[in-house]
């Protein structure tokens, strides 16, 4: 940063005021004191139950503190917010913290990322059908080579 004495005039002056006027309506917007800031449903932002997967979350760890174990296993270690009931509402009953593992096995996903179609499987046509979308997506993000280029080779 330069130092020094800057001379400046007038209108630089008068620009540099105006800024600061402006950082400091600023600061004390953000600063200003929590008893006059509106929460919950005061809140103009305020969704309800129409509020997304992940503020939902924060509000429950936020509203219901997370426990030091597993409500399920009881081992101690880092938990996870789950919901019971699959809903997603605002309903601290309908909501429980599990260790890592617990969670996926009761959410089902270990199932669904252990279970591969194996040759001799017979797989339903809605289970094709997803295969093939999914082949197709990652087939258009691969560049395709055909036979009418031919390799480089450096020497």
């Amino acid at each position: 940063m330069p130092r020094g004495i800057y001379f400046r005039d007038d209108k630089e002056i008068s620009r540099l005021r105006a800024h600061l006027k402006r950082i400091d309506s600023r600061i004390r917007f953000t600063v200003g004191d929590d008893a006059k800031r509106k929460h919950g449903s005061e809140h103009g932002m305020w969704k309800g139950d129409n509020v997304g997967y992940h503020a939902l979350h924060q509000w429950v760890r936020l509203h219901k503190p997370p426990p030091d174990r597993c409500s399920q296993c009881k081992k101690v270690g880092k938990v996870q917010a789950a919901n019971i009931s699959k809903k997603y509402l605002r309903d601290f009953t309908d909501w429980e913290y599990l260790c890592s593992k617990c969670h996926t096995t009761k959410d089902g996903t270990v199932k669904n990322l252990t279970h591969r179609a194996k040759k001799g499987d017979v797989l339903s046509k809605e289970t094709r059908k997803r295969m093939s979308i999914s082949q197709k997506k990652r087939r258009a993000k691969t560049i395709n080579i055909t036979e009418e280029t031919t390799p480089i080779i450096m020497s």
